[in-house]
């Protein structure tokens, strides 16, 4: 009795001053603050950095206790304390693999930031995802959860080329419903969604439709009226964002390149029907 389980390790970010934050909105940058300079620098927000919020610098449970939920509990009762305590955010940012990617999700923190680069000592691209802790930053999480996800997705082909298909889909959930339209954002011209129909429904091919496909992925991963199952989810990721081959989707997935072009396209026939 008596011993520890599970510890957690943070640090105190936030209640920055407004003059100090318009300076970080151009290259400034404070010792410490880390998740407020990514917020400011990246969504050119000035709110969030004035809120007091926490850092985990790092979460462990002893070995003999790993697996079975300890650190859940250790970071819902430290939520509490925060929030009684008048705190309004906790973040943390991690090297992202779909493990960790998946406990920080389901504890409630929602990725905000993925950086442009792989860390050269570990391979991974380093995620920063928050948790809200008051009204006030739920209200600035959800703007900025929906720039993530449309940079993130149009940034995808050219910036993440090799990430794990689970991982940047796993990168897209949220518990926000987003909409494009109300963000002033109409991707489809009714010229387009006239083609999108020939291809769901045939004889027009994948490849003359590959445009199509790309849009309806990005209005699904940001808006997510419908959750469809992550296996199908992945397999349009990869072809429509990552642009994997035919050959490459076929060795991932240990399937006829044929089978593989009529589940695109029944995915893309049921997406269609839930958003148009």
């Amino acid at each position: 009795m008596g011993k520890i389980i599970s510890a957690i390790q943070i640090a105190y970010e936030g209640g920055i001053d407004l003059d100090t934050l318009k300076r970080m909105l151009k290259s400034y940058k404070p010792k410490g603050n880390v998740i407020p300079d990514v917020v400011t620098k990246h969504y050119r927000d000035l709110e969030f950095g004035q809120l007091k919020g926490v850092r985990i610098v790092r979460i462990a449970t002893h070995p003999d206790f790993q697996g079975k939920g300890f650190g859940s509990i250790a970071l819902k009762e430290m939520s509490q304390d925060l929030k009684n305590k008048g705190f309004h955010w906790i973040g943390t940012g991690f090297g992202a693999t779909v493990k960790l990617l998946n406990f920080w999700l389901k504890n409630g923190f929602i990725p905000v930031h993925i950086s442009p680069e792989k860390n050269p000592a570990t391979g991974e691209y380093s995620v920063v995802v928050i948790k809200p802790l008051s009204k006030k930053t739920e209200e600035i999480i959800k703007r900025v959860n929906f720039e993530f996800k449309w940079k993130f997705l149009n940034s995808v082909t050219d910036v993440f080329f090799d990430i794990e298909p689970k991982l940047g889909v796993m990168l897209t959930y949220s518990p926000y419903k987003h909409s494009l339209e109300k963000h002033g954002i109409k991707i489809f011209t009714d010229v387009q969604l006239d083609r999108i129909k020939l291809y769901i429904n045939g004889p027009m091919t994948y490849e003359a439709a590959a445009d199509l496909v790309r849009l309806l992925a990005i209005k699904h991963f940001v808006e997510r009226k419908i959750e469809l199952p992550i296996e199908k989810e992945e397999k349009l990721f990869a072809k429509s964002l990552l642009a994997w081959s035919w050959k490459k989707m076929s060795e991932y997935y240990d399937k006829k390149p044929s089978k593989l072009r009529d589940e695109i396209r029944k995915i893309c026939k049921e997406l269609y029907r839930s958003y148009f």
